[in-house]
């Protein structure tokens, strides 16, 4: 959303005139499951359950001599795109979330930073494991700065905060002890169909293990917020 914010200061800010905020911070840690479980986990439970829902309707029309089989593999995987290829966007997540220190992703002056430098960005990144964990995603969020020295953090916390972070999910999740490395790279790019969307590409591996690569949309996403705890459980 940065783009309508620049069109409207390089429009109307005048020399010397001040930004609110002036600068901003796009961090990237690593999700795991607290003490108390998975909780966002909730959409690989909703998948399963549509995929049993499918299989159960399959199996009633078999009884009619009607055969949808031949449709589960591709509905299957329609689901999972749907499912685990968007971004989830959560508001309770505490530090006890993270398997090791954040990093930061980019960093920019919002008075000077020319906007086409957000279309398309990458960034490395190389995360020191500080306990046994299962990571289950990337998770991100932004933090704001203001000419005062206050900061706006919208991280993990035991507090609520309504921008939340933005889970990305995996497929398959990573078992890490401490002292492992997880090291790739994460691009961001515009969707080119919707320019208020982007699609964020993880490039990463643990160790010397195998890289693999998740793509992820950042546009249609899924809102887990405070109140979604009771579904969790």
């Amino acid at each position: 959303m940065f783009d309508s914010v620049a069109y409207a200061r390089d429009k109307w800010l005048k020399p010397g005139g001040l930004m609110f905020p002036n600068r901003a911070t796009i961090l990237l840690g690593l999700y795991t499951p607290g003490n108390d479980g998975d909780r966002a986990d909730v959409f690989r439970t909703k998948l399963e359950k549509e995929i049993a829902e499918w299989n159960e309707t399959v199996t009633l029309l078999q009884g009619l001599d009607v055969d949808y089989s031949g449709f589960t593999d591709e509905l299957v995987q329609d689901l999972s795109d749907y499912f685990l290829k968007n971004s989830i966007r959560v508001n309770y997540l505490s530090p006890d979330n993270l398997a090791s220190q954040p990093q930061k992703v980019l960093e920019f002056d919002c008075a000077t930073v020319d906007p086409t430098a957000l279309v398309q960005f990458s960034q490395d990144f190389e995360y020191s494991i500080s306990k046994h964990a299962e990571i289950k995603g990337f998770l991100g969020w932004f933090t704001t700065d203001f000419p005062n020295g206050v900061v706006l953090d919208t991280g993990v916390g035991e507090t609520y905060n309504h921008w939340g972070q933005l889970l990305y999910p995996l497929q398959e999740s990573l078992k890490v002890v401490p002292g492992d490395r997880v090291v790739g790279t994460i691009t961001v790019s515009r969707d080119p169909d919707e320019p208020r969307f982007n699609v964020v590409e993880f490039k990463y591996q643990v160790g010397m293990g195998s890289e693999k690569t998740a793509v992820v949309n950042m546009g249609n996403v899924q809102h887990l917020d405070e109140w979604s705890k009771t579904f969790l459980h």
